[in-house]
């Protein structure tokens, strides 16, 4: 795959460049997203958002996405494929094994990745 594909619920999509009105939507909310989830705060606002940026990119409607049998770690795939086709560049990795993407103008959004396990040893922040 592509780093403008992905896939939802087994079903793969594309990326699509936004037009200037979607664009503005989703913006604010990538910059709500990538640092939410970067630290694991996961609220109904911040899935709000994601599912925003997500269907933005995929062209599908949030009921459609609703209704949906995503797993969590396309989540991250998708809003990753999204946020680099609305022509954010990737960066490489941080010390702390974070991607982050710059939009040109000094704004740095972290990429989210697919959720690490959880099993014993393992501590949750919730």
């Amino acid at each position: 795959m592509s780093a403008n594909t992905f896939t939802l619920g087994g079903k793969p999509f594309t990326a699509v460049t936004l037009e200037f009105k979607a664009l503005r939507r989703v913006l604010p909310a990538i910059n709500r997203v990538g640092p939410a989830l970067a630290r694991n705060v996961i609220t109904e606002a911040v899935m709000a958002d994601l599912a925003d940026v997500i269907c933005a990119g995929a062209g599908i409607t949030v009921e459609q996405f609703d209704a949906m049998p995503v797993k969590a770690h396309e989540l991250g795939l998708a809003f990753n494929a999204v946020v680099l086709a609305a022509g954010l560049e990737a960066k490489q990795e941080g010390a702390s094994g974070e991607a982050s993407v710059a939009d040109g103008t000094g704004t740095t959004s972290t990429l989210i990745s697919p959720p690490a396990s959880v099993g014993p040893g393992t501590t949750s922040t919730e």
